[in-house]
């Protein structure tokens, strides 16, 4: 795949996917935690000021009520972020903040961040101050990280819009996107309420990688005034390139996340097929380990959905494709001694090609996978794969404190990537 098809196939997969989450999103929402049957719709977007085409998952306060964003339409036409409230017998849709594509930013496609305090964090990949710059990502700007809250006076309707602040707002430009571009992942809080995330595209422009293969950074708030900090800078796709997911936490503090391509295996040209990796600490300094190359022969291709770790350490993940074109599969890395094993687990079916779907954890400790309908009967597929760890520990790895999410979480308020929502049984 030449640079340009490379570049341009990162529009299009943005646009495919939201056509694709736009069809199973609520459905797929339901059928996790009820039987099919039972499945309800909760809301069905209209095109308008609701927004259109949900592009990612929904997060979950400690209330219950649901939040989440869409890539097009409100009243600007460049997107939106909602909630879906308990009230009565059903769901109360608010659109708490229409976009308008300029210095507030635009086009988001990953879902919030619930926050601690109850407010929303969250990306669009592009808007922001830089209109001008970023013509890579098909729109205007650059992106930006913002801040969502309740408007300061008292609201007496039902359905009361929120008030945005923009966190931070990406400079980077075509050629020289040093601070990173383009991001399509929700953020997390970690130590401190700084919050983590990664950018698709901008850091050291190199061959590989037109605009650059993508940024891990971090902000940083200090008297009110938040500063990014760039913890690692994908260099020429050797080390991984273009991460369309945010990251994770363990309990060290390391971080882990995916490359959608980049590595350097020659099946995926011209920058390799995907990698996974882990960001350590270090004297000030964050230094990448890859813990696993994508091939693109048996063990798939492109990881687009990030992974997620088990109690015992382990981490699961899911592939879009092989170069072959078949569907992909789900896969387990196991730390043993210092290094890891690969293993796939489960194919996706013919049919069921997901965009390499992150797992979600179920309260019987099992991984589920999910894909999109089959176009045929329109049913999503699922896969649940028992996991390995003896005993699953019910213990939540929220930080109360700054709102993070270290690791998979067992009670409401959690926030998970590319993957459908499980709600708590009662």
């Amino acid at each position: 795949m030449s640079k340009q098809k490379q570049q341009t196939a990162s529009v299009l997969d943005i646009n495919f996917r939201a056509e694709i989450m736009a069809l199973v999103l609520v459905f797929v929402v339901m059928t996790m935690t009820i039987p099919a049957a039972q499945a309800q719709t909760l809301h069905s977007f209209a095109g308008g000021d609701d927004g259109g085409v949900p592009s990612a998952g929904l997060a979950i306060d400690r209330a219950g009520s649901l939040y989440g964003t869409t890539f097009q339409n409100g009243a600007h036409g460049v997107g939106t972020v909602f909630r879906l409230a308990h009230g009565g017998s059903g769901w109360i849709f608010t659109a708490l903040y229409e976009f308008t594509g300029g210095s507030d930013g635009g086009w988001p496609v990953a879902q919030p961040t619930v926050a601690s305090d109850g407010t929303l964090y969250g990306t669009t990949l592009a808007g922001g101050l830089n209109s001008s710059e970023c013509p890579g990502n098909g729109y205007s700007g650059c992106g930006v990280v913002f801040h969502l809250q309740p408007q300061p006076t008292i609201c007496k309707a039902a359905t009361c819009p929120w008030s945005e602040n923009v966190v931070y707002s990406f400079t980077g430009g075509f050629y020289h996107g040093t601070d990173g571009w383009n991001p399509r992942a929700e953020v997390v809080f970690g130590q401190a309420g700084a919050l983590y995330g990664t950018t698709y595209n901008g850091g050291t422009e190199t061959g590989n990688c037109t605009g650059g293969c993508g940024t891990v950074f971090q902000l940083t708030n200090s008297g009110g005034q938040w500063s990014e900090n760039q913890l690692h800078s994908f260099a020429d796709g050797v080390d991984g390139a273009y991460p369309t997911v945010g990251v994770i936490f363990d309990s060290t503090g390391r971080l882990y996340s995916t490359t959608y391509f980049g590595g350097g295996a020659a099946n995926c040209q011209p920058s390799g097929c995907g990698t996974v990796f882990v960001l350590t600490p270090s004297g000030g300094h964050w230094m990448e380990e890859l813990l696993y190359v994508f091939q693109g022969g048996a063990d798939s291709a492109g990881p687009w959905g990030g992974v997620v770790m088990d109690p015992s350490g382990n981490l699961y993940g899911a592939t879009l494709a092989t170069p072959s074109g078949t569907c992909g599969i789900a896969y387990e890395l196991t730390p043993s001694n210092g290094s890891w094993t690969f293993s796939t687990i489960a194919d996706f079916h013919p049919g069921h090609c997901g965009y390499g779907s992150l797992p979600v954890w179920s309260w019987t400790r099992q991984a589920t996978f999910t894909a999109p309908p089959h176009p045929a009967d329109q049913r999503a597929a699922r896969i649940a794969i028992p996991t390995r760890a003896a005993a699953w520990s019910s213990r939540s790895h929220h930080n109360r404190n700054s709102g993070s999410h270290e690791g998979p979480s067992l009670t409401p308020g959690c926030h998970l990537s590319r993957r459908p929502l499980q709600i708590p049984p009662a």
